[in-house]
């Protein structure tokens, strides 16, 4: 086989487009991240509240719509 799968392709051109709203949306702190393997989604990284982590979530459902999702996200309050 030459080349990434087309799935693969996918999993990349999804990832690319969840982390470009995440970072315009104001909610979701920079430090979270997204990952897409075989149409799995995952958000890692640091969040201040559950509001936070839930807008995350929300961007997602909106962008992948029925895609699996993978919540790794921590929540840690400011000190």
């Amino acid at each position: 086989m030459d080349g990434p799968s087309a799935h693969h392709l996918e999993d990349i051109e999804l990832a690319a487009a969840i982390s470009a709203a995440m970072h315009r949306d104001h909610r979701i702190p920079p430090d979270v991240t997204v990952d897409v393997s075989n149409g799995v989604v995952t958000l890692e990284g640091h969040v201040l509240n559950a509001p936070q982590a839930a807008a995350a979530r929300k961007l997602v459902r909106h962008m992948a719509p029925g895609a699996p999702i993978v919540d790794a996200l921590t929540i840690r309050p400011a000190l």
